[in-house]
Protein backbone atom coordinates (compact mmCIF):
# COMPACT_ATOMS: atom_id res chain seq x y z
CA UNK A 1 0.00 0.00 0.00
CA UNK A 2 3.29 2.35 0.82
CA UNK A 3 4.69 1.98 -2.91
CA UNK A 4 1.45 2.06 -4.12
CA UNK A 5 0.94 5.67 -2.62
CA UNK A 6 4.98 6.58 -3.11
CA UNK A 7 4.06 5.56 -7.02
CA UNK A 8 0.98 7.86 -6.95
CA UNK A 9 2.83 10.50 -5.22
CA UNK A 10 5.72 10.51 -7.58
CA UNK A 11 3.18 10.46 -10.29
CA UNK A 12 2.08 13.29 -9.26
CA UNK A 13 4.69 15.65 -9.03
CA UNK A 14 6.06 14.75 -12.75
CA UNK A 15 3.01 15.61 -14.38
CA UNK A 16 3.00 19.16 -15.74
CA UNK A 17 0.00 20.91 -13.55
CA UNK A 18 -2.35 22.64 -16.35
CA UNK A 19 -4.44 25.37 -15.68
CA UNK A 20 -7.87 24.35 -17.10
CA UNK A 21 -8.87 28.33 -18.45
CA UNK A 22 -5.71 28.64 -20.27
CA UNK A 23 -6.40 26.43 -23.29
CA UNK A 24 -6.49 26.98 -27.69
CA UNK A 25 -7.00 30.87 -28.28
CA UNK A 26 -5.59 31.61 -25.08
CA UNK A 27 -1.77 30.45 -24.45
CA UNK A 28 -0.26 33.99 -23.73
CA UNK A 29 0.38 35.36 -20.24
CA UNK A 30 -2.58 37.02 -18.80
CA UNK A 31 -2.10 40.18 -16.64
CA UNK A 32 -4.98 41.02 -14.07
CA UNK A 33 -7.71 39.01 -15.60
CA UNK A 34 -11.08 38.79 -15.19
CA UNK A 35 -14.21 36.47 -16.62
CA UNK A 36 -17.96 37.91 -17.02
CA UNK A 37 -20.08 35.38 -17.42
CA UNK A 38 -23.46 36.71 -19.67
CA UNK A 39 -26.12 35.02 -20.93
CA UNK A 40 -24.08 31.41 -20.54
CA UNK A 41 -20.95 32.72 -21.96
CA UNK A 42 -17.49 33.79 -21.03
CA UNK A 43 -15.68 37.48 -21.57
CA UNK A 44 -12.20 36.96 -20.24
CA UNK A 45 -10.50 40.57 -20.05
CA UNK A 46 -6.48 41.79 -19.45
CA UNK A 47 -4.78 44.64 -18.53
CA UNK A 48 -2.46 46.18 -21.29
CA UNK A 49 -2.75 48.83 -23.30
CA UNK A 50 -4.91 48.06 -25.18
CA UNK A 51 -7.04 46.11 -22.79
CA UNK A 52 -8.00 43.01 -24.64
CA UNK A 53 -10.68 40.53 -24.66
CA UNK A 54 -11.36 36.81 -25.48
CA UNK A 55 -14.62 34.82 -25.66
CA UNK A 56 -15.11 31.79 -24.32
CA UNK A 57 -18.63 28.82 -23.92
CA UNK A 58 -16.88 26.57 -22.17
CA UNK A 59 -13.96 28.43 -19.86
CA UNK A 60 -11.21 26.37 -21.42
CA UNK A 61 -11.71 26.83 -25.15
CA UNK A 62 -10.93 30.77 -25.99
CA UNK A 63 -11.26 33.19 -28.89
CA UNK A 64 -9.63 36.58 -29.44
CA UNK A 65 -11.79 39.43 -29.41
CA UNK A 66 -9.18 41.53 -29.45
CA UNK A 67 -8.44 45.35 -28.00
CA UNK A 68 -11.47 46.34 -26.25
CA UNK A 69 -9.87 50.06 -25.24
CA UNK A 70 -7.05 51.59 -25.75
CA UNK A 71 -5.28 54.70 -23.88
CA UNK A 72 -6.48 58.09 -25.10
CA UNK A 73 -3.59 59.75 -27.08
CA UNK A 74 -5.02 63.60 -26.55
CA UNK A 75 -2.56 65.67 -24.14
CA UNK A 76 -3.42 65.66 -20.70
CA UNK A 77 -5.88 62.51 -20.62
CA UNK A 78 -6.42 60.72 -17.51
CA UNK A 79 -5.77 57.45 -18.69
CA UNK A 80 -2.91 58.02 -21.03
CA UNK A 81 -0.82 55.11 -19.82
CA UNK A 82 -1.06 51.88 -17.49
CA UNK A 83 -4.38 50.72 -18.44
CA UNK A 84 -4.51 47.69 -15.30
CA UNK A 85 -6.98 45.45 -13.68
CA UNK A 86 -10.08 45.54 -15.87
CA UNK A 87 -13.53 44.80 -14.86
CA UNK A 88 -16.77 44.37 -16.33
CA UNK A 89 -20.29 44.54 -15.24
CA UNK A 90 -23.48 45.22 -16.76
CA UNK A 91 -26.23 47.34 -15.69
CA UNK A 92 -29.75 48.56 -17.12
CA UNK A 93 -28.09 46.83 -21.19
CA UNK A 94 -25.06 48.54 -20.91
CA UNK A 95 -21.36 47.21 -20.20
CA UNK A 96 -19.03 49.03 -17.93
CA UNK A 97 -15.62 48.27 -17.98
CA UNK A 98 -13.59 49.81 -14.41
CA UNK A 99 -10.21 49.98 -15.11
CA UNK A 100 -6.85 51.61 -13.37
CA UNK A 101 -4.95 54.23 -15.45
CA UNK A 102 -3.01 57.51 -15.11
CA UNK A 103 -1.58 60.36 -17.10
CA UNK A 104 1.59 60.11 -19.29
CA UNK A 105 3.89 62.27 -18.43
CA UNK A 106 8.39 61.89 -18.38
CA UNK A 107 8.02 62.69 -14.65
CA UNK A 108 7.24 59.37 -12.99
CA UNK A 109 6.61 60.94 -9.55
CA UNK A 110 3.60 62.88 -11.13
CA UNK A 111 2.75 59.97 -13.85
CA UNK A 112 2.45 57.98 -10.61
CA UNK A 113 0.56 60.76 -8.28
CA UNK A 114 -2.33 60.45 -10.94
CA UNK A 115 -2.92 56.67 -10.93
CA UNK A 116 -7.08 56.46 -11.05
CA UNK A 117 -10.14 53.92 -11.49
CA UNK A 118 -12.01 54.87 -14.47
CA UNK A 119 -14.75 53.62 -16.53
CA UNK A 120 -15.89 52.84 -19.74
CA UNK A 121 -18.79 52.08 -21.36
CA UNK A 122 -20.26 49.33 -24.17
CA UNK A 123 -23.31 48.04 -25.88
CA UNK A 124 -21.83 44.80 -25.79
CA UNK A 125 -19.45 42.90 -23.86
CA UNK A 126 -16.57 42.61 -27.25
CA UNK A 127 -16.59 46.25 -26.76
CA UNK A 128 -16.05 49.13 -28.12
CA UNK A 129 -15.36 50.43 -24.88
CA UNK A 130 -15.89 54.07 -25.04
CA UNK A 131 -14.25 56.19 -21.67
CA UNK A 132 -16.18 58.24 -19.77
CA UNK A 133 -13.31 61.28 -20.19
CA UNK A 134 -12.86 61.20 -16.53
CA UNK A 135 -11.86 59.22 -13.45
CA UNK A 136 -14.18 57.73 -11.34
CA UNK A 137 -12.44 57.75 -7.99
CA UNK A 138 -11.20 60.35 -6.11
CA UNK A 139 -7.72 60.99 -5.70
CA UNK A 140 -5.07 58.00 -5.99
CA UNK A 141 -6.87 54.42 -6.65
CA UNK A 142 -6.06 51.10 -8.27
CA UNK A 143 -7.43 47.78 -9.01
CA UNK A 144 -11.10 48.83 -8.09
CA UNK A 145 -14.11 45.87 -8.30
CA UNK A 146 -17.78 46.97 -8.21
CA UNK A 147 -20.31 45.49 -6.48
CA UNK A 148 -24.06 45.66 -6.35
CA UNK A 149 -25.91 45.36 -3.40
CA UNK A 150 -29.28 43.65 -4.20
CA UNK A 151 -31.01 44.57 -1.21
CA UNK A 152 -30.70 48.49 -1.30
CA UNK A 153 -29.86 48.51 -5.55
CA UNK A 154 -26.98 50.26 -4.87
CA UNK A 155 -23.62 50.33 -6.51
CA UNK A 156 -20.20 50.45 -4.45
CA UNK A 157 -16.66 50.98 -6.16
CA UNK A 158 -14.26 49.04 -4.11
CA UNK A 159 -9.98 49.99 -4.55
CA UNK A 160 -6.94 49.69 -3.10
CA UNK A 161 -6.04 53.32 -2.29
CA UNK A 162 -2.58 55.20 -1.35
CA UNK A 163 -3.26 54.99 2.84
CA UNK A 164 0.46 55.97 3.51
CA UNK A 165 2.89 58.06 0.71
CA UNK A 166 5.81 55.26 0.93
CA UNK A 167 2.95 52.46 1.27
CA UNK A 168 0.95 52.66 -2.49
CA UNK A 169 -1.87 50.21 -2.08
CA UNK A 170 -1.58 49.85 1.36
CA UNK A 171 -5.39 50.91 2.07
CA UNK A 172 -8.71 49.85 0.83
CA UNK A 173 -11.45 52.22 0.17
CA UNK A 174 -15.00 52.08 -0.93
CA UNK A 175 -17.02 54.75 -2.20
CA UNK A 176 -21.03 54.28 -3.35
CA UNK A 177 -21.40 54.75 -7.31
CA UNK A 178 -24.03 57.51 -7.26
CA UNK A 179 -24.09 56.85 -11.24
CA UNK A 180 -21.65 54.29 -13.08
CA UNK A 181 -19.45 56.92 -13.52
CA UNK A 182 -19.58 58.92 -10.45
CA UNK A 183 -18.68 58.27 -6.78
CA UNK A 184 -20.09 59.92 -4.16
CA UNK A 185 -16.46 60.96 -2.88
CA UNK A 186 -16.98 59.57 0.23
CA UNK A 187 -14.46 56.87 0.40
Amino acid sequence: MKFLALLIGALLLTTPCRNPVLGPGLDTEIADPFVLKFKGEYYLYSSGNPISAWHSVDLEHWTPVGPVLRASTGPGAWNGTDLWAPEVTYRNGRFYLYYTATVKDPDWRRQEAQRRVGVAMADSPTGPFIDSGHPVSVGWAIDGDVLHDPDTGRDWLFYSTLDEQHLHGAGLAVDELLAPDRAAGHP
